[in-house]
């Protein structure tokens, strides 16, 4: 396999260096995009790269000017893919991904026509007799913007289009339904969600066949972990959300973290104008919540203010179907349906910003303060045969940042991006009851804790405070071609105590990841091929106090103080046939440090493993896309992907007890796969869409690490799905009932995921082995929008036919419930 992966690379190079020799030769003696004065011939082309000229034959040069400049929105912020044209010639540009646009004209006097999808057109006339730069401005056409957010996100395009095997989950047409972002994420190509129970529970994402830790999580490009243990993608208020890139396998070196798997950056909105956004929902299961985001910017001076909030609160109570409880009268155990009874999940968070935008000296400055604070009540350990009734976990952080950003700093075409943050991060695990619960709420008294199985009773608290820092430097070198470094920290102390547990040993640990990466980017071809290489340096530094449990965790076994480094390096290119064919490929040497949850614990349930190695792995894409547009009425767009993942040194959790675990490297293993995903549109009326992806991943360790053989060798990876479908569909209508400037949106979808092995497939016989079996899951929801989406209501269903379903170590997870929000939007 790494012979097959060292020689693509190797012809994937060679292929570059030869489509840059022949772009070389071209430039010379490109056509000429303008009159020849020398014949009166005309010659076009219908579309110039976006933000730069093509060249020109060299006769023409001194009979022309450069018209340049760039289109900006009303808040001044760029607009990319707008589209220039002049009336009366057969002439188009197309402005780039900085709103940047560059034409080379003759002397004359031009009508000029700029549009965007979402914008009023605008038309403008000017002279060319010298080199002219300009800088238009298009206002928002709000009922085409309401209908180009549903219809046509645009990053969705520029992100096929890049280099990466990546999505980009245009999030806004969904702000009024009642999904959150790990629903909506889940009905991508790819990308498997599974929970171990209702709202706030925990989950593990993966994509494209590796999940859990091997796949990082960002915040405008920035680790999601500076807002503190507690926060994940699925209790981000879906209100302040823009998009969700989502990059599988291989990473572009500008979000700067470890990842082994994939990334996933959530992109927040920045509107640029005042208004205030309120939503209000409830449901099944005792559930209720409420989101509001808001922003103030001062016209003329740039000041800005921005602030968001949340609250959820969920008892979770869901019925728990099949369950065993004991009858001592009868002396057997008894099958029936009880509701879990404590799972109460409660949270509550909120972040403030100021500072200035889109000024003169700064596209961006602003000092933050961000607050959360949730209580999570614990039902069930990793199975739910352990059943728990009074222990609890508190999470609450506290955060400071500050955030600069800066286009065309000092010199044109450089841009700089600073953010830095510290967290005082706490969890409280709360463990003091000596008692054994059954399904149906009743216990008897026993002689250890509910979570740890231990003799002692524990309030343990791990104080993490946390340190980030990012910092983004890109130049565009020519119109063709840009280089970008980055540099993040994130560095962590881990101090534990107990308030109740005596024999406890407190500790102070620290671990920092410092994650250098370098890339540089080309287009070729005219625009045909683009291609980034770069290159990343992983530094892993520690110290380590805590010698407690040592014969799990290896304290003794390792120095106090340690760094490593290790260096990645990968490509990706980009060749655009026809606008039906494209094809890409992407690869990676990708290295995995062990976080702070695998290296140090979590100071309760997961022990730490101090002798954890880094992760490596060889990450390959291949992806064919394309869009069919049959005629203006029907649109087809189509992916299909074949990846590879081939680990070394695989972190892989180890389950210890009923709810106590520890990290450790498992040796190798290998994942190959592949992805369909097909979308259908009719006119802004029916929309379709349905993918599929299969994983191949199996144990590739022949021996155990003490030299026996490993029966599992070649077997798949237990507990992990290796085959599953999402099919959707979606039917909206404009002013139905006769209600001016309304949208109703009738929308359904079906989940199948078929039956996998619970543990590997070596242990037991055919009879004994436990399996999760095969699973549907059918959702509908509607929503009716107002004043041109300014306002709506939302309802659905999910799990409209209450199917048993199960995820993570087979826990049961919700069944039928009844969700309803509303929204309104002020501006």
């Amino acid at each position: 396999m790494r012979g097959i992966l060292r020689m693509t690379v190797t012809v994937v190079v060679a292929t570059l260096c030869c489509c840059h020799l022949y772009a070389q030769s071209k430039v010379s003696g490109c056509d000429s995009l303008f009159e020849n004065p020398q014949n009166g011939n005309q010659k076009s082309t219908p579309y110039i790269r976006s933000g730069a000229y093509n060249g020109s034959a060299p006769w023409t040069q001194a009979h022309s000017f450069v018209l340049s400049g760039k289109v900006m929105d009303g808040a001044h912020r760029p607009l990319p893919y707008a589209v220039i044209s002049i009336r009366g010639k057969e002439r188009v540009c197309a402005t780039g991904m900085d709103g940047s646009f560059s034409v080379r004209l003759l002397p004359d006097t031009y009508a000029i026509e700029v549009s965007l999808l979402g914008y009023k057109t605008e038309f403008f006339e000017i002279r060319i007799d010298k080199d002219t730069k300009v800088e238009w401005t298009l206002k928002e056409d709000y009922k085409l913007l309401g209908e180009v957010l549903v219809v046509a996100p645009n990053h969705a395009q520029q992100t096929q289009e890049g280099v990466y095997n990546a999505k980009s989950l245009n999030v806004r047409p969904y702000a009024a339904s009642n999904s959150n972002l790990n629903q909506l994420m889940s009905y991508t190509s790819g990308v498997r969600i599974r929970e171990d129970g209702g709202v706030g529970s925990s989950f593990d994402l993966s994509l494209s066949g590796l999940g859990g830790n091997a796949i990082r999580y960002f915040i405008d490009g920035v680790p999601l972990t500076s807002l503190g243990s507690g926060a994940n993608i699925a209790n981000l208020p879906i209100n302040i959300v823009d998009r969700v890139e989502i990059y599988k396998g291989v990473v572009p070196p500008e979000l700067g973290l470890d990842a082994l798997g994939g990334a996933v950056n959530i992109v927040t909105r920045k509107e640029g104008k005042n208004f205030l956004d309120v939503a209000l929902n409830g449901g099944s299961f005792h559930t209720y919540g409420a989101d509001v985001s808001g922003e103030y910017r001062h016209a003329n001076s740039g000041f800005t203010l921005r602030g968001n909030g949340s609250y959820t609160n969920s008892r979770n109570n869901y019925m728990m179907k099949g369950v065993e409880v004991w009858n001592a009268a009868k002396n057997e155990y008894e099958i029936g349906d009880y509701r879990r009874f404590h799972d109460g999940y409660q949270s509550i968070s909120g972040e403030a910003l100021i500072g200035f935008t889109q000024t003169k000296w700064a596209d961006e400055v602003l000092m933050g303060v961000y607050y959360s604070q949730s209580k999570s009540e614990i039902q069930t350990g990793f199975s739910q045969q352990l059943v728990i009734g009074a222990a609890e976990r508190h999470h609450d952080a506290l955060r400071f940042s500050f955030n600069y950003s800066k286009r065309d700093l000092l010199v044109k075409g450089l841009t700089a991006k600073f953010f830095a943050a510290h967290t005082q991060d706490h969890v409280l695990h709360v463990d003091t009851t000596f008692r054994k619960y059954s399904w149906n709420g009743t216990y008897t008294e026993v002689y250890r804790n509910e979570v740890m199985g231990r003799a002692n009773k524990i309030l343990r608290h791990t104080l993490r405070p946390t340190t980030v820092v990012r910092t983004n430097v890109a130049y565009t070198l020519t119109p063709l071609s840009s280089i970008n470094f980055n540099y993040t920290l994130t560095a962590n102390q881990n101090r534990r105590r107990d308030d109740y547990d005596q024999t406890f040993i407190p500790s102070n640990d620290y671990l920092a990841r410092h994650i250098l990466g370098l890339s540089y980017s080309r287009y070729f071809w005219d625009d045909r091929i683009n291609s980034t290489l770069f290159l990343k340096d992983y530094i892993f530094h520690a110290k380590v106090e805590q010698q407690d449990m040592y014969w799990i965790t290896g304290g003794r076994e390792v120095d106090p103080e340690m760094t490593r480094n290790h260096i990645g390096y990968g490509l990706g290119v980009r060749v655009s046939f026809t606008k039906e064919f494209a094809l890409k490929l992407s690869y990676e040497r990708a290295t995995r440090l062990p976080t702070a949850r695998e290296f140090l614990g979590n100071g309760a349930s997961i022990y730490p493993n101090f002798k954890l190695r880094p992760e490596r792995a060889h990450n390959l894409n291949i992806a064919l896309y394309g869009i069919w547009a049959i005629n203006p009425s029907h649109q087809v767009n189509y992916e299909g992907t074949f990846f590879v993942r081939d680990v070394t040194d695989y972190i892989r959790r180890k389950i210890e007890g009923d709810d106590v675990s520890t990290y450790d490297n498992v040796g190798a293993a290998r994942v190959l796969g592949g992805e369909v995903d097909v979308k259908y549109r009719y006119k802004n009326l029916l929309d379709f869409a349905f993918n599929a992806t299969y994983t191949d991943e199996r144990n590739k360790s022949a021996r155990l690490p003490d030299g026996r053989i490993d029966i599992t060798y070649n077997n798949r990876i237990p507990n992990t799905p290796f085959f599953y479908t999402n099919t959707s569909l979606g039917i909206s209508l404009q002013d139905p009932f006769d209600v001016k400037q309304s949208q109703l949106r009738f929308n359904t979808s079906f989940g199948y995921v078929h039956w996998f092995y619970l543990s590997w497939a070596a242990f037991g016989t055919n009879e004994s082995k436990a399996v999760i079996p095969t699973q549907t899951t059918t959702n509908i929801g509607v929503v009716w929008s107002f004043n041109n989406h300014r306002q709506s209501i939302a309802l659905s269903c999910n799990n409209v036919f209450d199917e048993v379903n199960y995820d993570n170590y087979r826990l049961q997870k919700p069944g039928r419930s009844v969700f309803c929000k509303l929204t309104t939007f002020i501006n």
